[in-house]
């Protein structure tokens, strides 16, 4: 790997974002110098709400996504399983390279895909050739993980009611069975984001609660809604101060597993 001289400063200091105006901006620093660079240089750090990313010489930008698995599925796509064991299919063209268990793909198609690349880490393809590393001088350690309290659950949390996907699901099983099920792993109905979508509640060993994935289905044929957009969000971004949640994922269905065996799947549900 090259020794790059420009990196984001990895340090707890944040600055005025010259986009949204808010103090989550993380600005480059030159390695050789020790200085920052000029103020526009850098990234906001509300990936959601703002997105502002300024890069030297910056033409194309790539983000580092780890992986359990990716095989090569074909002559034109990866196969790829990510570390929540959701599988996507990566052209081969949008991947820039892969470092141990860490694939850099092309934010053009991370937008328009699943794959949750808001923490990642990020670098650059500049306009002469060589990489503008946004890696950092030395690895800091992760923040300790947020977790959400039984009040927010409760209020964010459809009691007693149907999401569309437990609707769908009781056209094909008993409902009793299905009750059991949404129960057992933690799922259930909110209206937070869009009427009747489905809350998965992320809960460790421990019985925290790290995370709820929130996504809309349909009632008709228990398929995601990813038209005109993908239907997906999390239930931190409306119980939570901003910037006030570290979210830290565990996997789902992980307080199940003290006394099971593991089986990875494709995906949460299948379609």
């Amino acid at each position: 790997m090259p020794n790059f001289r420009y990196v984001l400063d990895r340090s707890s200091k944040k600055y005025v974002c010259p986009s949204c105006n808010k103090k989550r901006f993380v600005r480059y620093v030159d390695r050789e110098t020790g200085n920052y660079l000029d103020g526009d240089y850098g990234r906001c750090d509300r990936s959601d709400n703002c997105g502002y990313f300024k890069s030297p010489k910056q033409d194309e930008i790539y983000f580092g996504i780890k992986f359990l698995s990716l095989v090569d599925y074909n002559s034109k796509a990866y196969r790829l399983t990510d570390e929540n064991c959701n599988i996507h299919f990566v052209p081969k063209s949008m991947v820039l390279e892969t470092e141990g268990r860490e694939v850099w793909i092309n934010e053009y198609f991370l937008k328009n895909s699943d794959i949750d690349y808001s923490a990642a880490q990020s670098k650059a393809v500049n306009k002469d050739g060589g990489f503008v590393s946004l890696t950092d001088f030395e690895p800091i350690p992760d923040p300790e993980p947020s977790f959400h309290q039984k009040e927010e659950i409760d209020k964010a949390m459809e009691a007693g009611a149907d999401c569309n996907l437990a609707k769908y699901l009781k056209t094909k099983f008993s409902p009793e069975l299905v009750d059991n099920a949404m129960e057992k792993y933690r799922s259930g109905a909110t209206n937070l984001f869009w009427n009747n979508s489905t809350c998965f509640l992320q809960m460790d060993r421990e019985q925290n609660i790290r995370a709820g994935k929130v996504m809309l289905y349909s009632k008709d044929n228990g398929r995601r809604i990813k038209e005109p957009y993908p239907h997906i969000n999390w239930l931190h971004n409306k119980t939570a101060k901003e910037g006030g949640f570290n979210l830290n994922q565990c996997l789902f269905g992980l307080h199940l597993l003290e006394n099971k065996t593991v089986a990875i799947v494709e995906w949460k549900r299948r379609t």
